[in-house]
């Protein structure tokens, strides 16, 4: 080889590093750049437009190999008055591709929330109430997911409801909320439906079970099943909210209770199914010895306890009714007199059926009572 020839070589592969270094200097300049720009746009460009709400985040992240961006610490406030907790404050959000999408030639997002926590707030004035009311949050979805959504996680969530100003205080909470949504862009699955679906799990109270499940058209929500169902339900763990909303509180009472909800063309139907045992709203050491509550207060506790021992089913002591929802999506009616005669016939005339009603393809078959309404046929 000639020197000519060599410089020749030596002279293409210079080039074809300097290249080299030059994309891979571009490369960690995104990789440095991009983050910050990505924060900076959230912290002023977006989340101080949330309408009566604003927010703040400590960090973003790419995650390249997996096609994601990471928010870190994410808390959203109200703005104006005094609330006791953030609205909104989310450990991790991690936003990228769905793989699975992916493989089927669609291009959308997967979206993994880890530990959010929602606080709703009610209070005298209303300046320190929030309910999310009036926060801009389809900007916020928008600029955050600026290709559609397909599925959703949610891992370790918190829901939180206070009250400082009532006598007492209350604070209702829902924690270890776990949430799968899949299928919202509406992409055949394996067996060639599109259908989405959703399925939840939380603790109400610190120990009382909550499990729902769900499917739905996402581009039309005139159809979808819900069932949910909460198990060992304490009365004694809504006492502060009863006594704060209602005036009176339980000395004991557990139960399940079981709801379903189905639409088919706008056109609504299902129940609200409720069923305690040992309800006592009455207790003489509890209301007058411990509480001090004056004799106003205990005269309505026994009104009340006087009523629900009436409605109470003698034999099982069992309280417990079905609450019908019809009509369509735009006009509901919750039918309230179906359920005071639902615990009236409860009380007189037969022991009410723990259970779903089974109007939702969700509810699970109950096999020994099925067999028992059957006569035991197969």
């Amino acid at each position: 080889m000639s020197p000519s020839q060599k410089r020749h070589k030596w002279s293409k592969k210079r080039i074809a590093l300097t290249i080299a270094l030059v994309f891979a200097t571009l490369l960690l300049i995104i990789r440095v750049s991009l983050p910050v720009a990505i924060e900076w746009g959230l912290n002023e460009r977006i989340l101080n437009n949330l309408g009566d709400y604003s927010g703040h985040v400590e960090d973003v992240d790419l995650a390249l190999i997996r096609g994601a961006y990471v928010v870190e610490s994410l808390t959203i406030t109200k703005n104006g008055g005094e609330q006791y907790k953030p609205f909104l404050s989310v450990r991790q959000t991690t936003i990228g591709v769905d793989w699975r999408a992916l493989t089927q030639g669609e291009l959308f997002l997967e979206i993994i929330i880890r530990e959010p926590k929602v606080n709703f707030e009610d209070a005298a004035n209303a300046e320190d109430a929030q309910s999310g009311q009036g926060g801009n949050w389809q900007t916020l979805l928008d600029e955050l997911t600026p290709v559609a959504i397909n599925t959703l996680h949610i891992h370790n969530g918190e829901l939180n409801f206070f009250n400082r100003d009532s006598d007492p205080k209350v604070h209702l909470s829902a924690d270890k909320i776990n949430l799968s949504v899949a299928n919202l862009t509406n992409i055949k699955n394996a067996s060639g439906e599109r259908i989405a679906s959703a399925a939840l799990n939380a603790r109400l109270f610190g120990s009382s079970p909550l499990s729902a499940e769900a499917r739905f058209d996402p581009f039309d929500f005139n159809d979808f099943s819900v069932a949910v169902k909460t198990d060992n339900f304490q009365l004694k763990q809504i006492n502060d909210f009863a006594r704060a909303y209602g005036n009176l509180d339980f000395a004991q009472g557990h139960g399940n209770i079981y709801a379903e909800l189905q639409a088919s063309n706008a056109e609504l139907n299902g129940y609200i199914k409720p069923f305690f045992e040992d309800v006592e709203i009455l207790d003489w050491q509890q209301d007058v010895e411990q509480q001090n509550d004056g004799v106003l207060q205990f005269l309505w506790e026994g009104a009340v306890d006087i009523v629900e021992s009436i409605f109470n089913n003698q034999k099982t002591n069992q309280l417990a009714t079905q609450i019908d929802i019809e009509g369509t999506l735009d006009n509901n009616d919750v039918q309230t007199w179906g359920a005071v005669w639902g615990v009236v016939k409860n009380a007189f005339f037969a022991a009410f059926e723990e259970q779903f009603n089974r109007i939702t393809p969700l509810t699970p078959i109950d096999e020994d009572a099925n067999a028992e309404r059957t006569g035991g046929e197969s």
